[in-house]
C-alpha cells in the first residue's frame, strides 16, 4: 500500500493511532514531549497505541506512506532526519492523522499485521522560512511487520 496525504500537522504533530484507542482530548497535548522525544521528533505513548510525529511547521504538510511485508533497507541520502519506533494494534488497523482530526471523520487503514514498525523520514528542512510558515517539508513514513518484543 502507498498512500500520499495532506494532513493538517496542527501544533506540530502528526499521529499514527490504533483504532481500538479510545482517548480524549485532554490526555493529547504538546507537554508530554521529553527532550529526547523532541531530538528525534516522534513520541510513543499509550503502550505504544500512539506514535505521534513531530514536523517542522505547524501547517499542512505532505505525507508519503509505505506499507512494506518486510523491514525495508534505510534510504539515508536525501533526509534531513531519520527516526524509528514501533506501533501495537488490536486489529492491525490505524488512523493515519493530523493532531486535532476528529476520527470519526477519518479513514482507517488495515495493515494486516499488529506490530509495526514504524520509520519516519524527514525532509525540506532548509526550505522553511524564519516564521515557520511556508516552506517545502514533506514527510515520509514507512510500516513493516515486527515480531513481538
Amino acid at each position: 500500500m502507498k498512500l500520499s496525504l495532506n494532513l493538517n500537522a496542527a501544533s506540530y504533530q502528526l499521529m499514527l493511532q490504533d483504532v481500538t484507542l479510545d482517548i480524549s482530548d485532554d490526555e493529547i497535548g504538546a507537554n508530554w514531549w521529553t527532550e529526547e522525544d523532541q531530538e528525534r521528533m516522534l513520541s510513543v505513548k499509550f503502550d505504544e497505541r500512539l506514535v505521534v510525529i513531530g514536523t517542522f511547521r505547524d501547517a499542512v504538510v505532505p505525507v508519503y506512506v509505505e506499507v512494506f511485508g518486510y523491514e525495508p533497507v534505510i534510504d539515508s541520502d536525501t533526509w534531513d532526519q531519520i527516526s524509528e519506533c514501533s506501533l501495537a494494534t488490536h486489529t492491525g488497523t490505524i488512523f493515519i492523522m493530523g493532531n486535532f482530526d476528529y476520527l470519526p471523520e477519518r479513514e482507517k487503514y488495515f495493515l494486516g499485521f499488529n506490530l509495526v514498525g514504524v520509520r519516519v523520514y524527514y525532509g525540506g528542512a532548509s526550505t522553511i522560512d524564519e516564521m515557520e510558515i511556508s516552506g517545502q517539508d514533506y514527510y515520509m513514513i514507512h510500516l513493516w511487520p515486527i515480531e513481538k518484543k
